[in-house]
């Protein structure tokens, strides 16, 4: 099974705890064989089909672990841990996650970019940070939490227009057939596939 963004984030820490510089794409493949991901596995892609779902996922334990500026990177596509980071893994910490980040003023700045960046009043704007982690933000990728959003609006447009459908007019269903998707493929970048039973 694919781990979580936030489970990757402690063993992508202990990868680089040596200080070294290390390419993402080489610690991408030290944590799939950490985790003995089947080729499959390693092959899934993103509802969206445009990423892989085990790279975006370190990607995204990569960026939110340097907003907390526990790792650098030196050049694109290359991390290396920060002294913030050494000390966290001092900690002997079992796992680190987004409410452990959130003790840090870079990364809530980041997470909950507000004009007043002083971390009182983003706590106080914020109270989400007060509260505990919604459950699909421990599992999924910002990424993939759009794409199940995606997924839900354009569910929900797809039963509005099929009770439509239900009690319209003959000619007025032909209207919505014909203008409705028009105005669909030309609002958004998928396309919009209807399917009425």
């Amino acid at each position: 099974m694919i781990p979580d963004f936030q489970s990757l984030m402690l063993p992508l820490l202990k990868l680089i705890s040596d200080g070294n510089s290390y390419e993402l794409k080489v610690l991408v493949d030290k944590l799939g064989n950490q985790y003995n991901l089947t080729q499959e596995e390693r092959n899934e892609l993103l509802p969206s089909g445009q990423a892989l779902v085990f790279p975006n996922r370190v990607a995204w334990a990569r960026a939110y672990l340097k907003q907390a500026e526990l790792i650098e990177a030196p050049k694109r596509g290359v991390i290396k841990i920060a002294d913030r980071g050494s000390k966290a893994l001092s900690e002997n910490l079992t796992e680190i996650n987004i409410k452990y980040l959130s003790q840090f003023p870079e990364f809530i700045k980041y997470r909950y970019q507000t004009k007043d960046h002083s971390p009182e009043s983003i706590v106080q704007k914020n109270d989400s940070l007060k509260s505990n982690i919604n459950e699909a933000t421990k599992t999924q990728t910002p990424e993939e939490l759009i794409e199940v959003g995606y997924q839900s609006i354009r569910k929900s447009i797809e039963e509005s227009f099929k009770k439509c459908c239900k009690v319209a007019s003959a000619g007025m269903v032909s209207c919505m057939l014909v203008v409705g998707p028009i105005k669909l493929l030309r609002e958004t970048s998928k396309p919009y596939i209807l399917n009425i039973p």
